[in-house]
């Protein structure tokens, strides 16, 4: 990445380490609390089988998520007295990663507004577009092919990922006001 999209700066190893396991463990929690509190609850949904549940999913993802959170956070804490811990990094929290973060919290709101396949689309091709930006593959003579290129990408893995869980395993994808 060049200098123009990095952050700058740097601080200790376990410190990054540290943070960035604390961030990854209140996203986990805040995203279990949500799971928790959306869950459907009308007869049918609760007829469910238990492993069929959505939400019954991203609880266990974010919990693996908060345990390996945990784990970095608990490593960062153990190093902070090393060498290696001591390294002088680049802080990871750049503009790139913020902007992602961004988008992914923008992607779980507006997936219950617009539904799963808008929010997806617009999720895939709004990060991979960031990210060639990011990689200086984005120049402005290739913004409109690239821009193309991306979107259609985009169009195959929502589509797929529908196809997967939608029709495949039966899976009931978040429906918004579009679709």
């Amino acid at each position: 990445m060049t200098e123009s999209h990095s952050a700058g700066g740097n601080r200790p190893s376990w410190k990054r380490d540290f943070y960035c396991g604390a961030v990854i463990a209140a996203f986990s929690v805040i995203n279990i609390v949500y799971a928790w509190v959306t869950r459907p609850t009308s007869s049918a949904a609760r007829k469910t089988t238990f492993l069929a549940k959505t939400e019954v999913w991203l609880i266990f993802w974010m919990l693996a998520l908060l345990v390996l959170a945990a784990a970095l956070m608990r490593r960062a804490w153990r190093n902070r007295d090393t060498a290696a811990g001591k390294a002088r990094v680049n802080i990871i929290w750049g503009p790139l990663v913020v902007v992602t973060t961004v988008l992914m919290g923008l992607y779980f709101l507006g997936m219950s507004y617009v539904g799963f396949n808008v929010a997806t689309f617009l999720f895939l091709f709004s990060t991979m577009l960031l990210f060639s930006w990011g990689m200086d593959k984005l120049t402005a003579e290739t913004w409109k092919r690239e821009s193309v290129k991306l979107a259609a990408i985009s169009l195959a893995f929502s589509a797929g990922i529908y196809v997967l869980f939608a029709v495949v395993l039966r899976q009931m994808l978040p429906r918004g006001w579009l679709f």
